[in-house]
């Protein structure tokens, strides 16, 4: 019986991911090119906003980390708690596929890219039907190769978009554009209107509730679906 159910899920999990990985906005995305690979939300930033990412470059994966929460924080703490349980949640709830391919989401299309680049898909995210079934489903062969900074940028795209769609987010475009603009250099200018601006409201899908402590309510009971509890942190 055990085996019949691990199997089960199995098929649920695999019809699910190549449901929603065709579906719209679910796929953490990278711009491959020649000579580098850019987190798709970090190129379009550079392309569509004039964001420039220099000071990433020189930090370690754990001053990534660092610099992701202490920003969010500056607007909303609670937010920052919220998105560091779900780092841990993404830590227990990942997996690396071998020979993996997602297709593109709809909301990649219409992106401008050199002709000699290629738009892929490094991550899909799922919603369980059972609470030990993995959530993060990484193409090992595309994800092996990326530097720390692609990497990071992926897992952050991952827990914000868990909380947009979580809210009601049609796709994953604001998100693109909210990671875009908190990890640029850029954001040093920010002040808590732009923050609201250009982060908040396109998490939150569209910023009804100015402090995302009155949002708990709403996500929490979602979000237990995936085996996390609010109270976790």
């Amino acid at each position: 019986m055990k085996i019949f159910l691990i199997v089960t899920s199995v098929v649920l999990t695999l019809q699910v991911i190549a449901r929603e990985s065709a579906g719209v906005g679910n796929g953490g995305g990278t711009v491959i090119c020649p000579n580098k690979t850019v987190l798709l939300d970090y190129y379009e930033g550079q392309v569509n906003s004039d964001y420039t990412y220099k000071k990433l470059s020189n930090l370690t994966s754990e001053q990534l980390n660092t610099l992701f929460f202490k920003r969010v924080a500056l607007y909303d703490e609670v937010l920052a708690n919220f998105l560091r349980s779900l780092k841990d949640l993404y830590q227990k709830k990942k997996v690396e596929l071998d020979s993996a391919t997602f297709k593109i989401p709809d909301d990649f299309k219409n992106i401008f890219y050199e002709r000699n680049c290629k738009l892929a898909v490094n991550i899909v995210q799922k919603r369980p039907t059972l609470g030990f079934e993995k959530i993060f489903f990484i193409n090992k062969d595309l994800y092996q190769n990326l530097d720390v900074v692609t990497k990071k940028g992926l897992m952050f795209h991952e827990l914000l978009y868990m909380v947009a769609i979580n809210l009601e987010a049609e796709n994953s475009r604001q998100v693109r554009q909210a990671l875009a603009y908190l990890m640029s250099d850029q954001f040093e200018d920010s002040n808590r209107e732009a923050l609201h601006k250009n982060f908040y409201v396109k998490v939150t899908a569209g910023g009804f509730f100015s402090r995302f402590e009155s949002y708990l309510p709403v996500i929490c009971p979602r979000i237990e679906r995936y085996g996390h509890k609010c109270s976790d942190f």
